[in-house]
């Protein structure tokens, strides 16, 4: 039965190799190559930077956000409704009250000038990061359009067909396998992995999960949550408060790596999650 426990190995798998699927988060978008060969250079990317004998599938659904895009439903928040949750999102961040008190009012550029301030971030980049996020973001959680369920769809499959141990998934990627993970209460995972994670953001993408009030996917064994302090994506940093995750830890992954998913992979915190799991087989 699909999503059931399995004690023997995928087809292509090697003995002793765990069995990983991950899902990525925002800026991956690979024009150069079609689903399945943009999907099979990140698993590569990501089994690279595990730095063990793991067998990792990857969900790629960067291209659903950009169909969405080209569409143009629900792929970017109006300037007052970007502004609103710029402000929400450096609320998260601590940011003076004066930013939240004034949504509207307070001009994007000056939230922006404070989170790259705060952060020690280069102004640029910040300003790039958070203008991909907040068009891939409303890409994946407009109400009704394609994005959505294909993503889920896509992450299902590689469940379905792999039959992972362990769910790694990184950014914009965390509310993906969540979702997907809820909506599909038959699959089961030994160790599900958050990396980066902005489940928690108020204002932005908790109030719009599905389905709310959920603190944890039925069919997750473990969890573990995964931040650098200076990522200013995951947002609150920790999720515990707002979800019933195991425990989180922090990794120091450098202030110009805050969000890079290799970075993530590599780091100690992951590496030994996914070796501790690896020797219960």
């Amino acid at each position: 039965m699909v999503g059931e426990r399995h004690g023997g190995l995928g087809a292509d798998t090697l003995p002793g190799m765990l069995r990983v699927a991950g899902i990525h988060g925002i800026f991956n978008l690979d024009r150069r190559r079609g689903p399945v060969e943009a999907a099979d250079n990140l698993a590569l990317a990501w089994g690279s930077a595990l730095g063990r004998q793991v067998d990792v599938k990857v969900a790629y659904y960067a291209d659903c956000l950009a169909a969405e895009a080209v569409q143009g439903a629900g792929t970017a928040y109006s300037p007052a409704e970007a502004q609103a949750q710029l402000s929400e999102w450096a609320l998260a961040l601590g940011a003076p009250a004066e930013v939240g008190q004034g949504r509207l009012t307070v001009p994007v550029r000056q939230i922006i000038s404070w989170v790259s301030r705060t952060y020690g971030l280069d102004h640029d980049l910040v300003d790039r990061f958070v203008g991909q996020f907040l068009r891939e973001v409303p890409a994946y959680l407009t109400d009704g359009g394609p994005a959505r369920r294909t993503a889920q769809d896509r992450l299902a499959a590689v469940l379905r067909e792999h039959r992972p141990r362990a769910v790694i998934a990184h950014s914009l990627g965390s509310v993906v396998a969540f979702e997907t993970l809820c909506r599909f209460s038959e699959y089961e995972v030994d160790l599900f992995v958050t990396l980066g994670s902005p489940l928690g953001l108020p204002g932005v993408i908790f109030e719009r999960l599905e389905p709310m009030g959920v603190r944890r996917p039925p069919g997750v064994r473990r969890w573990v949550d995964i931040a650098d302090v200076g990522d200013i994506v995951a947002a609150p940093p920790r999720l515990g408060e707002r979800f019933d995750v195991d425990i989180h830890m922090d990794a120091r992954i450098g202030r110009f790596d805050f969000h890079r998913a290799k970075s993530y992979l590599a780091a100690e915190a992951t590496r030994t999650e996914i070796a501790k799991l690896a020797a219960e087989a």
